[in-house]
């Protein structure tokens, strides 16, 4: 397992997280995949519904398959459904403020 050094490399992997995370839970393109996932699967269907749950397991798989932070994947998923849940939250709060929305 590859751990990182530098703060641009935990940058990166922090955005990459958080990239698949809003995508996979709350991207207008896989909303028809999560509604199929949920009619088939109560317990999946909320997986990739709720960014905090799905975080931890992005965080998992990125630790397992391409880089840890920690050097340990459940530290990473942990790691990631936290930064994740609070960017999530941040960017929510700052969409609301916005009057286009």
């Amino acid at each position: 397992m590859m751990q990182y050094t530098t703060l641009a490399d935990l940058i990166v992997w922090t955005l990459v997280s958080f990239g698949i995370t809003l995508c996979v839970t709350r991207g207008k393109i896989l909303h028809p995949i999560r509604e199929k996932i949920l009619r088939t699967s109560t317990h999946l269907g909320q997986l990739v519904q709720c960014p905090m749950c799905f975080g931890f397991w992005v965080g998992v798989s990125l630790s397992l398959l391409w880089r840890s932070v920690s050097g340990n994947c459940i530290l990473d998923g942990f790691y990631s459904l936290s930064i994740n849940s609070l960017l999530y939250f941040l960017s929510w709060h700052l969409a609301l403020k916005d009057g286009s929305v």
